[in-house]
């Protein structure tokens, strides 16, 4: 089998892995056909394993939740440790909404995008609070068409983060009522369909070594890892075979 690994930016880890031949030559060391399959986002991966375009991929804890909701056999692989500095934004309002805490939001419009941390973020924002998600309205938008509704005063309160917040502020004031960092800790797990476990579990363990291997390799080399992503090069099995 070829195994389909789904690469994106929301994974620190598989996204420079998707880049670097080098932290890729175990799978080709031990002869494993795979080939990497880029996604927009962590949230684009469900409908991915939904139509059977995916047999490993990474992100968020929300997607694979979604992808079992939908009827996909998705087994949980590995996580990494927690991610708790990535995150500079959280549950924010406008400075002038007249919103001084989440209780405020009862009845209002609050944007996240759905299947995402967002959604993760909002709903353990508002269960701190004692609120239900049925007691706001959340609706899920595009950064630009929040950032728009946001600017405008049309929307209530948004789930956002850097560099976006750093963005907003530059437009207007704005508040925090729920820091992100003081609510997740945001590790990246790691899935696979469970036929390509049964099918292939070597060459899924291969991977699972090789991702532990990257994330070890990015936390020595930072500033190498961020240069590799910025690139905005993806490197595969197939480049490897070209050389050769």
């Amino acid at each position: 089998m070829t195994l389909r690994i789904g690469a994106h930016h929301n994974s620190p880890t598989l996204d420079v892995f998707a880049r670097s031949l080098e932290l890729q030559q175990p799978l080709i060391d031990a002869g494993i056909d795979y080939q990497i399959v880029w996604c927009f986002d962590g949230v684009e991966t469900v409908e991915m394993f939904r139509i059977g375009a995916l047999d490993v991929s990474g992100g968020a804890s929300q997607p694979p939740v979604a992808m079992m909701a939908h009827g996909v056999d998705v087994v949980f692989l590995a996580t990494s440790a927690p991610r708790d500095g990535r995150y500079g934004g959280g549950l924010v309002v406008r400075a002038d909404s007249g919103i001084n805490s989440v209780q405020d939001l009862r009845g209002r419009s609050v944007a996240n995008i759905f299947g995402s941390w967002h959604t993760t973020a909002l709903a353990f924002s508002l269960d701190t609070a004692g609120l239900a998600w049925s007691d706001v309205v959340a609706v899920d938008l595009s950064v630009a068409s929040a950032r728009q509704a946001f600017r405008n005063g049309d929307l209530d309160a948004w789930i956002i983060d850097e560099p976006t917040i750093s963005k907003v502020r530059q437009e207007v004031d704005v508040n925090i009522l729920v820091k992100t960092s003081d609510i997740l800790s945001h590790p990246s797990i790691i899935w696979s369909t469970r036929a390509a476990l049964d099918q292939d579990p070597d060459a899924v363990r291969v991977l699972l070594e090789a991702l532990d291997d990257t994330d070890r390799w990015i936390s020595a080399h930072p500033e190498e890892a961020a240069d590799l992503v910025v690139s905005g090069t993806t490197r595969s099995r197939e480049d490897a075979l070209a050389i050769l």
